[in-house]
């Protein structure tokens, strides 16, 4: 599953006429990139990835609290996969990008494919000299990771997103303590290959190394066993991938699109996230949390992003029905109207700090928060600003201390608010996101104190009925 941002950029852009553009670009980009060609291509995994770590004082694991623990993250991509490559053209120059996925993980009565797992076992030395062990496991019901564009004539292949900001999945991280995505991305292979071997197909590309790690008050070692097989290719040229467009468009009917495009000026504020460990839940004593409590406070900052609120319909409703359920004009709004939107961000994006309590032991660390989002779905008189700071591949609220996971959960927002819609046609939009949950999740009882302020500047107005000239609206 991908963010809601990417998920809400496919539904508007597959609105617009013209070939569909490269996966990974933004909304507007979009709308001047043409699709050359999409390569398909099945993979075979074989091996894993095993990172091993203890607590070292050089690191600075006094300071944090990790001075006693140690132990082992192991991630298992499964068995099956695939390697979506689309080269495109944009402004006169041809470009590469990748999606790597591994399929989830599927079983009927033990029978079926395996997908991408992390297994995690930490040990933290008692007082006493007795070891308390947490036993965790987590299936990346989604494993997604795109590619930078480098040229036409190669791709790089790698395992984490470019950048520790990136929204990239998290191999290693679990409920108990241990290094975060961000630590050991720089350490996984990375393989180019030329575009004409992955025309070939049939080729393995070796992912296998072992690298030593000193981060924030942990050490270890990086450890992959893993070799990518990649299988026969399937080339969908451009006017495949057009008529494959018109058969998607054909079941929905003809569509058209009306979006408010908006440049994020601001987000501030933090959300503190109280929880503590459930003593009567069947996991609290495989997971070392029976008493643990603490506070987590995400503090997401930037000045930089980009929003769209958008509605689609049928390509003969009336055009100010569309507005309508965008707040800029008034009317009744049918119920063929979809609408949605969000607002995300990839630079400046703050950090999560947590101090816990675990077994009478403190744990305190602070990390970088990755791109976010805040999600915005309209109604007919109101917008929801809904904050998970998660999806189904990575979680916000993880530090290198043991404490609560929210990723993959159907869980409620650490933070909400209702606006008034016709607020969202406004040259400038702030909306306070002041709501908070208390819900349980995994193994913890969770409670939200939100104070997030969230800055709209509009943009423009897109209507995809609009006839598109020079690749732009």
């Amino acid at each position: 599953m991908r963010s809601t941002a990417a998920i809400l950029l496919s539904l508007i852009i597959a609105t617009v006429p013209g070939p569909a553009p490269a996966q990974n670009l933004d909304f507007a980009e979009g709308l001047r990139a043409r699709v050359v060609r999409e390569i398909r291509i099945p993979i075979a995994a074989h091996g894993q990835v095993t990172v091993d770590f203890h607590g070292e004082q050089s690191a600075g694991c006094e300071a944090i609290g990790l001075c006693t623990t140690s132990g082992t993250a192991t991630w298992n991509p499964g068995t099956q996969g695939s390697l979506v490559v689309v080269e495109y053209s944009d402004r006169g120059q041809r470009w590469l990008e990748g999606s790597l996925a591994f399929d989830q993980r599927i079983a009927t009565e033990g029978v079926g494919r395996t997908g991408p797992l992390t297994v995690s076992t930490v040990g933290r030395l008692l007082p006493a000299g007795q070891t308390s062990t947490c036993s965790d496991a987590r299936v990346n019901g989604f494993f997604d990771v795109r590619t930078d564009p480098v040229s036409a004539s190669v791709l790089d292949i790698r395992l984490a997103g470019p950048g520790s900001s990136a929204p990239a999945t998290d191999l290693i991280g679990t409920r108990c303590a241990g290094p975060l995505q961000a630590d050991i991305a720089p350490l996984l292979p990375v393989k180019r290959i030329e575009s004409a071997a992955l025309l070939a197909g049939r080729t393995a590309l070796d992912m296998s190394a072992t690298r030593p790690f000193a981060v924030k008050g942990l050490a270890g070692t990086l450890h992959s066993s893993l070799t990518l097989e990649l299988g026969t290719p399937t080339l969908l040229g451009a006017a495949q991938l057009a008529k494959e467009q018109r058969r998607v468009s054909r079941a929905f009917g003809p569509q058209r699109t009306v979006a408010i495009e908006y440049e994020v000026e601001r987000v501030s504020g933090e959300v503190l996230v109280d929880y503590v460990g459930r003593a009567e839940h069947s996991e609290c004593a495989s997971l070392d949390s029976c008493g643990t409590r603490g506070t987590l406070r995400v503090a997401p900052t930037t000045t930089t992003g980009k929003a769209y609120l958008s509605a689609s319909g049928p390509s003969d409703l009336p055009r100010h029905r569309l507005r309508a359920a965008l707040g800029l004009a008034r009317g009744r709004v049918p119920d063929s109207v979809l609408a949605n939107g969000v607002a995300w961000w990839s630079d400046g994006i703050g950090t999560v700090a947590q101090a816990g309590l675990q077994g009478g032991e403190r744990c305190n660390d602070t990390a970088p928060l990755r791109a976010d989002e805040i999600a915005l779905t309209p109604s007919r008189t109101h917008v929801s600003a809904t904050y998970y700071t998660s999806n189904p591949s990575f979680d916000q609220l993880q530090t290198r201390c043991a404490g609560p996971s929210v990723v993959g959960l159907e869980v409620p927002p650490l933070a909400s608010a209702r606006v008034p819609l016709r607020r969202l046609a406004a040259s400038r939009v702030q909306v306070r996101l002041r709501s908070g949950r208390t819900f349980t999740a995994n193994g913890y009882a969770i409670s939200t104190r939100p104070s997030l302020t969230l800055v709209l500047k509009r943009k423009r107005i897109i209507d995809s009925a609009e006839p598109i000239r020079d690749g732009t609206l």
